[in-house]
């Protein structure tokens, strides 16, 4: 789960109508997995899901989106809107991995992105 915060320093009316997650890589990890699963409390209905074949450590450049229900519309002044976001299937209980990952959102406007983050397992 994470905890996203979207700011509108365009000073333009932003449209944001998709969210996503793009994996730019998946290497193997040294060691195993370590630790049990545990429930996370959902804070948000909003989730992206990771095909099973991402799992794949030969993938690169896959999207995954979440159609918002009601666009989020930010004017000019607008205080950043902040929401929860949940990646479905994307712990390999099998194998430890590192993924490079990026937020996205599609907009009105057309595509943006976060900076690459890496997620371990």
């Amino acid at each position: 789960m994470f905890d996203i915060m979207v700011a509108n320093i365009s000073g333009a009316r932003l449209v944001i109508l998709k969210v996503g997650i793009r994996i730019l890589q998946r290497i193997p990890a040294t060691g195993g997995t370590m630790g049990v699963p545990k429930r996370v409390k959902i804070q948000s209905k909003l989730s992206v899901h990771r095909h099973q074949e991402w799992k794949r450590f030969d993938r690169s450049n896959d999207q995954s989106w979440t159609r918002l229900r009601d666009p989020i519309v930010m004017n000019k002044n607008d205080s950043p809107f902040r929401f929860s976001l949940l990646l479905e299937n994307f712990c390999d209980v099998d194998i430890a991995s590192r993924s490079e990952v990026r937020f996205c959102l599609e907009t009105d406007n057309g595509p943006a992105e976060s900076e690459s983050i890496w997620l371990k397992q």
